[in-house]
């Protein structure tokens, strides 16, 4: 019959000699973990800089177009020339940001971009704006008659056929500014890195 003394000692140095290779190895991983964290945090902070610079740089021009469509702020300083150029800085500035946000953001600002101005189809040819120019005309200093050219054809027809159309218009463009502010309000956000499984959580809502 084995000798339990002796079973027992095996036990005991077999503990004492896999304890230090436990260790290490519960070390190596959490080193592990802890870098993948670190490099996460380090990325999810830049993502956040970099997004935070976009939304400096875009959103004061979104404003401009939203203030001289609904005749706000400093409308009357702002020509339709000014908005036409507006929009293909957004343009360019949203497509070239675009893979640094959610979906939403550009369906936000798609929205309301087009609410602001009319696409065509003429290779070469600006967007047209949606809106009114009897106004800008009255109150603009430096009006030039070439610029009725740059509206929508089809918004001055139903303006001026459809009551209160316009307002309508001003109200939805509105609606849609908020939507596309809040949106990339969320979209500078980003997903929660958890430092125990190493898994991206979804972002907390409210």
């Amino acid at each position: 019959m084995n000798d339990p003394w002796n079973e027992l000692e095996i036990a005991r140095l077999s503990v004492s000699l896999l304890t230090p290779i436990v260790v290490v190895t519960v070390g190596f991983l959490f080193n592990k973990r802890l870098k993948s964290f670190e490099r996460s945090q380090w990325t999810n902070q830049k993502i956040i800089e970099k997004r935070l610079a976009i939304y400096d740089s875009i959103v004061p021009v979104v404003n401009e177009v939203l203030c001289f469509h609904c005749y706000i702020g400093n409308w009357k300083e702002i020509t339709p020339k000014d908005a036409v150029r507006h929009k293909r800085t957004l343009d360019k500035g949203m497509s070239i940001y675009k893979p640094l946000f959610d979906p939403g953001v550009w369906t936000a600002y798609n929205k309301f971009i087009h609410v602001c101005f009319e696409s065509t189809t003429e290779w070469g040819a600006d967007a047209s704006i949606r809106s009114t120019y009897a106004r800008r005309a009255e109150h603009c200093p430096e009006w030039e008659d070439d610029w009725r050219g740059l509206f929508s054809a089809k918004f001055l027809q139903r303006s001026e056929t459809e009551e209160g159309y316009e307002d309508s218009q001003n109200e939805l463009k509105m609606s849609a500014y908020s939507e596309l502010l809040e949106s990339l309000k969320e979209g500078i956000e980003i997903f929660r890195f958890d430092a125990v499984s190493g898994v991206k959580l979804p972002r907390k809502k409210g």
